[in-house]
């Protein structure tokens, strides 16, 4: 049975990193680090009119 409408759920942070090689040289692309920082504000989702 599906779920009623209402606000979205959230599961948390996600990241996805991608790279392509649009000059064709096959190098691969490889990462040493990912940096994540948190941001020091929080949007509204919902406007109160």
């Amino acid at each position: 049975m599906p779920r009623a409408p209402g606000p979205a759920n959230f599961t948390g942070t996600f990241v996805g990193l991608a790279c392509q090689d649009l000059a064709g040289t096959l190098k691969p692309a490889d990462f040493e680090f990912f940096d994540y920082r948190e941001r020091d504000y929080c949007p509204s989702l919902f406007s109160h009119s």
